[in-house]
């Protein structure tokens, strides 16, 4: 069903650019459409064309991004967003992304400012909320990290990856049963999230609960066999 959407709405965007090869609006949701169906380098190379045309496209770098992101290109990425943060400062997505990409890039300072600035023009975000709390955690504030983790749970009880960070964060500051009640909670809404069973058997671990640490990390290996996590708790407490 989602292919055959994607299938036509590609027939409808390169139908319009062919009674309009210059126009950057059907290029940027060509590509677009052809980045949701993986095909990478076809998107760029309509990013790239639009760009030639608009170099202020914000849809066209921001795309070109999220493409190079997909293709694990991450100092482009970086560049395509931040290039966009400078037409639009104030562009929340983007902000959102680009803190994401700092993060997994082991660059704490800068997806904290990332995330800063996205939280000074929207309050009520869960995603910046727990982004906000990820990169506390990697600097090592913890308990500014959980409380922003129980602002994101108050607006949505229901996440939970939210729960899951929470988790983690409880656990290093040795609340170990708020954060098993966390992981369990996690574990109740996304039952095949191979990492939340992994979270639950560490903090049993912390609790000394040793067969209910490695039933959660054998069905953690049940979900995906190469969680090298699990694998490294199961043997080093074996």
């Amino acid at each position: 069903m989602k292919r055959a959407r994607l299938d036509r709405a590609e027939a409808s965007f390169r139908s319009a650019l062919s009674l309009d090869p210059n126009s950057v609006s059907a290029m940027t949701n060509l590509a677009s459409v052809l980045a949701a169906k993986a095909q990478y380098d076809l998107a760029l190379g309509l990013y790239k064309r639009a760009l030639e045309i608009d170099h202020a496209s914000l849809s066209a770098l921001c795309g070109m991004g999220l493409a190079s992101q997909a293709l694990q290109d991450t100092e482009k990425a970086i560049e395509c967003f931040r290039q966009a943060l400078t037409l639009n400062p104030n562009h929340l997505s983007t902000l959102i992304l680009l803190g994401k990409l700092f993060q997994n890039n082991l660059d704490y300072g800068r997806a904290l400012a990332c995330f800063e600035t996205a939280y000074a023009l929207e309050q009520d975000n869960v995603e910046i909320l727990a982004g906000l709390g990820m990169a506390l955690k990697s600097k090592g504030r913890r308990k500014e990290a959980i409380a922003w983790y129980r602002k994101a749970l108050s607006l949505a009880p229901q996440d939970a990856c939210c729960l899951n960070l929470l988790s983690v964060a409880l656990e290093l500051e040795g609340e170990i049963d708020d954060a098993i009640t966390s992981a369990r909670q996690s574990i109740e809404l996304d039952p095949e999230n191979h990492s939340f069973h992994c979270v639950l058997g560490v903090a049993l671990l912390a609790q000394g609960k040793m067969d209910e640490a490695m039933a959660s990390f054998k069905r953690s290996l049940g979900i995906r066999p190469d969680y090298a996590n699990a694998q490294w708790n199961l043997a080093s407490h074996n």
